[in-house]
């Protein structure tokens, strides 16, 4: 497939199974994930602000969603997702950025947290199981597929066009060391260069009963098995913070669908962990043994997206949070 490259693909290699891709149109040439939470009791401002930003009225985000899930420290929170192509943020952040800028937020009994990155088309990928889009994918417009770079160490980079001229390394280690500016109870944490971000999502919601409850009680603990060990284990696995949240409709209530959202050093970090690690072997097992069990009537989708930042085009602000949340953990004193 054009902007992809197999450098670690192996000799004669053939995908177990078939997987899709997002393909972009020529005129997409950035793209912004942005994450924003409310930690703790959300305030009725909160609540009036997803509403009226992320739902409707100027520059509003072309694919919006939420989400909730408890944290490391046993704290609840309520999470706000938008996409944009190009130049689309900029103009909506340019109409909302009072309001978060406003020292009301300090104030209204939660925390605040956003973590927003705008990176260059060829530093993104996509996969999924089935020819459905989910995620960022939605503003390509269709997929592309089956594709061949995947299935195997080392496929998701190589599905990252920015690979085939960068090997894309990050530092060796965790450490203390990510530049922050600090305010009035804000602290705004600059990232790594080449610091990787995957959502990784599981959607089950067109499942008959007996693979639902397949997939609740046999494949679902393996996963949250493994996204616990990557959240807790932040030296040895190189992964700065790893959330499983479960996504909600405009309400408030759980759909049959969850996601992994995680940062680290680097791209090696996840793909080593995919590759010898017994939370990852395990999980992957398990979803192989999903497919083998249903086979064409599966019903069960799996998708992913791997962003790289390259450049100083992001921004991760924390609100009055907790010393746990997101980056503050590596930010400099």
């Amino acid at each position: 497939m054009t902007g992809r490259n197999r450098k670690s693909m192996p000799p004669d290699f053939e995908p177990p199974v078939p997987a899709w891709a997002a393909k972009w149109p020529s005129n997409t040439t950035r793209l912004t994930s942005a994450f924003f939470g409310a930690q703790g009791e959300p305030s009725s401002a909160w609540q009036e602000w997803i509403t009226s930003s992320l739902f409707q009225g100027d520059h509003a985000p072309e694919l919006a969603e939420t989400a909730q899930f408890v944290d490391a420290k046993g704290v609840s929170n309520t999470v706000g997702i938008a996409y944009w192509k190009n130049e689309g943020y900029k103009h909506w952040w340019e109409n909302v950025q009072d309001w978060w800028q406003s020292k009301d937020r300090l104030n209204e009994g939660c925390g605040y947290w956003r973590e927003v990155f705008h990176v260059p088309q060829e530093n993104i990928e996509t996969l999924h199981s089935t020819p459905n889009s989910h995620g960022i994918a939605n503003l390509a417009g269709e997929l592309e597929g089956p594709v061949e770079e995947h299935a195997y160490p080392g496929a998701a980079r190589d599905r990252i066009p920015l690979s085939g001229n960068d090997e894309m390394r990050g530092p060796d280690a965790i450490s203390r060391k990510l530049t922050a500016t600090r305010g009035e109870d804000r602290v705004l944490v600059k990232p790594n260069k080449f610091m990787c971000i995957i959502r990784s999502g599981q959607d089950w919601g067109r499942c008959e009963t007996e693979e639902r409850d397949f997939y609740l009680n046999e494949v679902e603990p393996s996963l949250r098995a493994g996204m616990d060990y990557l959240r807790d284990n932040p030296i040895e696995s190189r992964c700065l913070n790893m959330r499983l949240m479960q996504s909600t409709d405009g309400d408030g209530a759980q759909l049959d669908q969850t996601f992994g959202l995680g940062y680290a050093l680097d791209i090696y970090a996840f793909e080593e962990w995919a590759k010898s690690h017994p939370t990852h072997l395990k999980i992957f097992d398990q979803f192989m043994g999903h497919a083998e069990r249903f086979g064409e009537n599966m019903a069960l989708r799996l998708w992913h997206e791997v962003s790289v930042i390259t450049g100083d085009d992001a921004e991760f602000e924390y609100i009055a949070c907790h010393d746990q949340t997101g980056l503050l953990p590596y930010a400099r004193t």
